[in-house]
């Protein structure tokens, strides 16, 4: 009788604890492994399982794959204006020299540096220089370099250079080069003369009997070329012809022996028309070919006439003398 007393007994008190319900538990503030566990009877079995695993389950079981992105949000304000920078664009500036040697460079919102520009001297007169000679042969050098005369050796005059006492004479046009050269052509009886030259107002005057030419040339003109197509009665009974070139105004040649402005000639020495591969027209410069070229007055009207002479010359028709300046 005792024994099913104690039975009944412990049959009660585990009909008792059984039915203490869930949410009468005590509450597990910091559930971890060892404190607790879960436990489930689903569909009639017994299991239980513990924390982990149970978050490695919601973890890689729940959570689904991305989602596609979504759309750009509207763009947000401007920022405000940062500190000023200190690669800002500056200006640099001559500061000029503080002595001799060192050289100022200043910089706009900046602090100026300054540079040592002395060379292995130290002379600041011993920098580039600048050298000029006037025409009277006086000479000067930039930055006190001091200054002289050669005149004692030379010195201009125009267009003429004079040296050691010797006068030569430079080319018309080495200071005044013409911006365009005319080129026409005269006729008076029965000569043809085509002139270049710096102007179209050279004339021409012709006289025959005497075989004599003369070519005026205005003050403000200067020759370059003349070219005179005779005839057989241009030369005078001794087959001498005569072109005396006068010049108006007094020029800076043709005034004395030493410095007249003198042409090179060609002579022809048989007619141009009838020449050919055969008998071809023979020219020869300055007095060759039994043709004597000679200077016979200068200085003369106005002081820088020219007469040229031709000697021996023994015309055929449309024969030719080239003047060349």
């Amino acid at each position: 009788m005792r024994a099913i007393i104690y039975i009944l007994l412990i049959l009660s008190s585990l009909s008792l604890t059984a039915q203490v319900k869930p949410n009468d538990f005590p509450e597990e503030m910091s559930p971890n492994n060892d404190n607790f566990e879960l436990y489930s009877q689903k569909n009639g079995i017994n299991k239980k399982t513990s924390l982990d695993a149970m978050k490695a389950y919601i973890i890689n079981g729940i959570s689904g794959g991305s989602g596609s992105a979504g759309q750009q949000g509207p763009k947000g304000d401007k920022g405000d204006k940062g500190d000023d920078g200190i690669g800002i664009a500056q200006n640099l500036q001559n500061g000029g020299r503080l002595n001799d040697s060192i050289q100022v460079v200043n910089i706009s919102g900046g602090t100026g540096v300054s540079f040592n520009i002395a060379d292995k001297d130290n002379d600041p007169y011993g920098e580039l220089q600048e050298f000029e000679i006037a025409a009277n042969g006086d000479w000067s050098l930039s930055e006190g370099g001091g200054s002289g005369s050669l005149s004692e050796l030379f010195r201009f005059s125009d267009d003429t250079l004079f040296m050691n006492g010797d006068t030569i004479l430079f080319d018309k046009y080495i200071n005044d080069v013409p911006d365009s050269m005319y080129q026409y052509t005269i006729v008076d009886g029965t000569t043809t003369v085509e002139i270049w030259a710096t102007g179209d107002s050279v004339t021409i005057s012709e006289n025959q009997s005497g075989g004599e030419l003369t070519i005026t040339i205005p003050d403000d003109v200067e020759l370059n070329k003349v070219n005179v197509k005779l005839t057989a009665t241009s030369v005078d009974n001794d087959n001498n012809y005569f072109v005396l070139f006068d010049y108006e105004g007094l020029r800076t040649y043709n005034t004395e022996m030493s410095n007249l402005n003198l042409p090179s000639v060609l002579v022809s020495s048989a007619e141009t028309a009838s020449m050919s591969r055969n008998s071809p027209v023979l020219y020869s410069a300055d007095g060759n070919a039994g043709v004597d070229v000679g200077i016979s007055a200068f200085s003369g009207g106005d002081g820088s006439d020219l007469e040229i002479s031709v000697i021996d010359f023994l015309l055929a028709s449309n024969q030719f003398i080239t003047f060349k300046f």
